[in-house]
């Protein structure tokens, strides 16, 4: 993981959609390698975490200890791949739909909208925010994510913590 921005920072909602295509969803990338192809994992995910002044990208799984070093490496390979390469409309047609589906479940009963109304509160957002958000996960461009990629998700910025047993 490492320092990221927070919710209240303009390039959030496009970053929430970045990171949703790389493990934010059953069919994302790290789902779809670590565990679809390669087996060495249940679950995975990458997921930005706001606080109220900090933020953090968190990827995270319980991995098969004699598997470590292999998932590590294909984490980054898919990293890189989103810094190198454009994501393909129809990956990012699904991610986008997948997202959208999500903000209306977010707000489906008193408890969650009220929830959702509290993160606003929390980070001085205005209702307007959720208008942006949808704005921005139904425009944001390939191209425009592969920057992103690049500024705030490569490799080379990203702290490794392994806890457990590794296996040599």
């Amino acid at each position: 993981g490492k320092h990221f921005p927070v919710k209240n920072h303009p390039d959030y909602p496009a970053l929430q959609l970045l990171c949703t295509i790389l493990g934010g969803y059953f069919g994302s990338r790290l789902m779809s390698n670590l565990r679809e192809d390669k087996g060495y994992t249940y679950s995975i995910q990458s997921s930005p975490v706001s606080f109220v002044h900090e933020g953090v990208l968190l990827v995270f799984s319980e991995v098969k200890a004699d598997k470590t070093s292999e998932a590590i490496k294909e984490i980054f390979h898919e990293m890189n791949r989103l810094c190198e390469e454009l994501i393909p409309e129809k990956e990012l047609k699904n991610v986008q739909n997948y997202l959208l589906g999500r903000i209306l479940e977010d707000f489906d009963g008193p408890f969650s909208r009220a929830h959702n109304f509290a993160g606003l509160h929390e980070f001085n957002l205005g209702y307007e925010y959720y208008d942006r958000l949808i704005r921005t996960i139904k425009t944001t461009t390939p191209g425009q994510l592969r920057d992103l990629a690049q500024r705030y998700i490569s490799p080379g910025s990203m702290i490794c913590v392994v806890a457990g047993t590794e296996e040599k």
